[in-house]
């Protein structure tokens, strides 16, 4: 019953499976961490720019409800325009090798996801609950993936292209 192990019990007759089960154990442990380790390498940077963007946009804040009349220095406005361009950069070189990983990963778990779901959907003549349970727990598994690609784009993209106070103030510069 173990899908893993089908080359091997086709091909060869053993009389103890442990060692092979114990070696496609460890190999699909290595392809599930070989697979997992890229999104949560995207979703890690997409959140620590998410909390530099957002630090700089509290201590911009702070220093706006701190000054007298709104008003600050041009000197400050400069140090902070010139925090958010470094931010901003740094975006746009991991972007530039990230970009594919993001569209390729969210293309390969969409079509994970509708072949799963259609899988089912349609297969009527599974009744095993057990079989029925990992096809639900894949679907799961895939939906979770999907939308943790997607979530990694979404932060970094509303922080990015939103106009905050800063390019606002910044704008009369350039």
């Amino acid at each position: 019953m173990d899908i893993f192990l089908s080359p091997i019990t086709t091909h060869v007759h053993l009389s103890d499976l442990l060692v092979p089960r114990i070696a496609v154990y460890l190999f699909s442990m290595y392809l599930s961490s070989a697979w997992i380790f890229p999104h949560a390498m995207c979703f890690m940077l997409a959140t620590i720019f998410t909390r530099q963007y957002r630090m700089l946009g509290c201590m911009f804040d702070k220093m706006l409800s701190e000054s007298d009349g709104r008003q600050l220095p041009d000197s400050d406005i400069e140090t902070f325009r010139q925090r958010h361009q470094e931010i901003s950069m740094s975006v746009n070189d991991t972007d530039d090798f990230l970009m594919f990983h993001n569209a390729g990963a969210f293309c390969c778990q969409l079509l994970n996801a509708i072949l799963l779901l259609y899988d089912l959907i349609f297969s009527r003549g599974i009744t095993d609950p057990v079989l029925i349970m990992m096809r639900v727990f894949w679907m799961f598994g895939a939906s979770f993936g999907l939308s943790i690609t997607a979530a990694g784009g979404i932060m970094v993209n509303h922080y990015v292209s939103r106009p905050t106070m800063l390019q606002m103030l910044c704008k009369d510069d350039f």
